[in-house]
């Protein structure tokens, strides 16, 4: 990426080539080499990690120490933004959670949790308890999850990693056959 330092507008180099076409220019641009057009290259520093309710924002450009560098500030999420980060966080744990039940009802030869549950009435003493046992940590894992959800969204919680959320889950406890 270039800067016009004319104008403080950034370009891609291929942009830069098809402004100067009667041009020869060497395949790694300098500073020194494009100084005489009033352009310099652009440098991207690595960007501040945002915290909760923070989005990264591109501020402009300044020399920094004779080089261009991309600025970058942590703002405040706007009320969409945030709404947007809070769904797509309760999708991820819902999946999560969802993928949990039904990954342990399949370890035990069932096609997913749904299937396990509906097994609680049945005349197989084994099927009926291992369902009943499903459907009690099912309901805890639900529990669980739209309790930490709830308590993300009012800001006494911060959100765990995926992985943390499930190893914070309840875990199934299969009755003894």
């Amino acid at each position: 990426m270039l800067i016009n330092i004319s104008t403080q507008a950034r370009i891609w180099e291929q942009d830069f080539f098809a402004m100067f076409p009667q041009v020869s220019f060497p395949s790694v641009l300098t500073d020194a080499i494009l100084a005489p057009y009033s352009f310099a290259t652009l440098t991207y520093p690595a960007m501040p990690t945002p915290g909760e309710g923070q989005v990264v924002a591109d501020t402009g450009q300044a020399q920094v120490d004779g080089v261009w560098t991309v600025t970058y500030a942590l703002e405040a999420m706007t009320a969409d933004q945030l709404a947007a980060a809070q769904a797509q966080l309760q999708a991820q744990y819902t999946a999560a959670a969802q993928n949990l039940l039904d990954t342990t009802a399949k370890s035990k030869g069932y096609d997913s949790m749904l299937a396990l549950a509906s097994y609680q009435d049945d005349p197989n003493p084994t099927f009926a308890a291992e369902a009943a046992a499903g459907k009690a940590w099912r309901s805890a894992v639900w529990t669980a999850t739209n309790a930490l959800l709830a308590a993300i969204k009012a800001g006494t919680t911060p959100a765990p990693t995926e992985a943390a959320f499930l190893d914070s889950l309840p875990a199934m406890v299969w009755p003894l056959s």
